[in-house]
């Protein structure tokens, strides 16, 4: 939190410090005096230190606030973990990422109703929302709740079963496993839970993975070892058992002309924000409909970067391996122009 202060025509009291090791490396303590910019005149970040001030060195927390378990993290990553399974404030948040829009888009489950749901015991896990048509009465009972509301709540769970496979799978809230990641799996053949399933419990599944362009071995090691675990297992066949969709939609053939396939041949990475591709899937689906092929990382077989606002550290790798920028401007040129 920052003293309010005009910042290219609004007035900024809060920005980004991204994560623990940016706040160490910077050494910004509370009372610093710091230099703040508008990252694509949209986010406010802090850029240095230029008075660090005599407050204490920030010390970030050991253990978890939710339930005071131990937190770690991977060796070459940022985010600290709590390693409780059973954590509330893990479990309530792995509901609210669940129904949120960009996973399942439950209509009537935001993250108030996510949390009364979890206090009060009806839903401790992500499978127990497609239970909760079995306490309607008790739902339109409770405080907060009524007849319409409720009524919204399960049509919204109801119509979530229609959700592609695409969706489902990063809605499991796995680690690294997120819409990229999804979108490599299906496009390299394993298109159903299933073959995904049958996949992790192969002996050589770490090196089929890595053999995926964008999935790198900390992926692959964390795909195996949650799809091996009895815990997830469990939540997938409840799922699969409530009706979710658990194989990709077969698409027909794309019947455009070849010469509108403008990116055959051609890896795409996607990264940051954009005006006219909200979720930023959509501008993957443009890319896929045109013969390309889309990845969640740069590495050096990435052909093109597609960056929008805040496109961080693929942007500077893509510089780094000499990978084609494209910006959201040019990459709209190209769809309407094809060249």
């Amino acid at each position: 939190e920052l003293e309010p202060v005009k910042l290219a025509g609004t007035t900024v009291t809060y920005a980004t410090l991204h994560n623990a090791d940016f706040i160490e490396k910077l050494g910004v303590r509370v009372g610093s005096r710091v230099k703040v910019s508008k990252r694509g005149e949209i986010i406010p970040a802090v850029e240095e230190v230029v008075d660090p001030g005599r407050g204490r060195p920030f010390k970030f927390p050991t253990a978890c606030p939710s339930c005071d378990s131990p937190l770690k993290r991977a060796d070459d990553a940022v985010d600290w973990m709590c390693l409780n399974a059973l954590c509330p404030e893990k479990m309530q948040n792995a509901i609210s990422f669940f129904a949120g829009r960009k996973q399942m888009d439950i209509n009537g489950m935001g993250e108030k109703v996510c949390r009364i749901l979890y206090e009060h015991g009806y839903v401790k896990d992500i499978a127990d929302i497609y239970e909760l048509h079995k306490h309607k009465s008790d739902l339109e009972n409770m405080e907060g709740f009524g007849q319409k509301s409720v009524q919204i709540l399960l049509a919204g769970i109801e119509e979530s079963k229609k959700r592609p496979f695409r969706f489902v799978l990063p809605s499991l809230g796995l680690r690294e496993v997120g819409h990229s990641v999804t979108e490599i799996l299906i496009q390299s053949g394993y298109d159903n839970m299933d073959a995904l399933l049958k996949l992790a419990r192969s002996k050589n599944a770490t090196e089929q993975l890595t053999a995926m362009d964008g999935i790198g071995p900390r992926t692959a090691e964390a795909f195996v070892e949650q799809l091996r675990n009895p815990a997830v297992l469990k939540i997938i066949e409840r799922l699969r058992r409530a009706g979710l969709q658990m194989a990709a939609e077969k698409k027909p053939g794309h019947d455009a002309a070849p010469a509108d396939q403008i990116f055959a041949g051609q890896t795409w990475c996607v990264t940051g924000s954009f005006e006219s591709f909200k979720p930023r899937d959509l501008a993957m689906d443009e890319i896929k409909a045109r013969g390309g092929k889309t990845v969640g990382s740069v590495s050096s077989r990435t052909t093109h970067l597609l960056a929008g606002e805040s496109a961080g550290s693929k942007l500077d790798k893509a510089r780094e391996l000499g990978v084609q920028v494209v910006s959201e401007v040019e990459f709209k040129r190209l769809l309407n122009t094809g060249n």
